[in-house]
């Protein structure tokens, strides 16, 4: 994704992210985060360190700055999940939409615990408990509400890199 496109996509975003979280009933219940859903389909797409990342992280630390408890927290733990992403994409050939899921879901849940983590480290007194009741209602959503831009974005086939007929 270019630049110019992937500022415009995370600007537009960035300002129908409180509307969606404060219309719908869920938005009550669990914070949906469409900065970091665009940020994992657009990771499952691309090859190699893409412009849509630097976007992302400073919309992320916008985002961070404008709503969260501390500042920074969303874009490291997105960093976090991007790097994760990339080594499993590394490993294994994610042609198969089954395993996108899979490795988006893990995607969710490693950027949801490193959240928590850091909270924890940042003085928060949230417990593990208390996350862990509300994980599995947002993993879920967040991934059901996923495969729309991950329908939107994948238009090629990610490849494995050790694999000699796509060189």
């Amino acid at each position: 994704m270019k630049l110019k496109k992937s500022i415009i996509v995370f600007g537009i975003i960035f300002f129908i992210q409180p509307i969606i979280n404060s219309v719908l009933p869920l938005g009550y219940v669990i914070h949906i985060d469409l900065c970091v859903m665009m940020m994992l389909a657009l990771t499952i797409e691309e090859d190699k360190a893409p412009s849509f990342l630097a976007v992302g992280f400073l919309f992320a630390l916008l985002t961070d700055i404008v709503t969260a408890r501390f500042i920074g927290v969303t874009p490291i733990a997105m960093i976090i999940t991007v790097i994760l992403i990339w080594v499993i994409r590394n490993h294994i050939n994610i042609e198969n939409f089954l395993l996108d899921v899979g490795v988006l879901g893990s995607g969710l849940l490693v950027f949801n615990v490193s959240k928590w983590i850091m909270y924890v480290l940042l003085g928060s007194d949230y417990t593990f408990l208390y996350m862990a009741k509300r994980l599995h209602k947002s993993v879920v959503i967040d991934l059901v509400l996923l495969l729309i831009p991950l329908y939107l974005v994948v238009t090629k086939a990610a490849t494995k890199r050790r694999d000699r007929y796509f060189r």
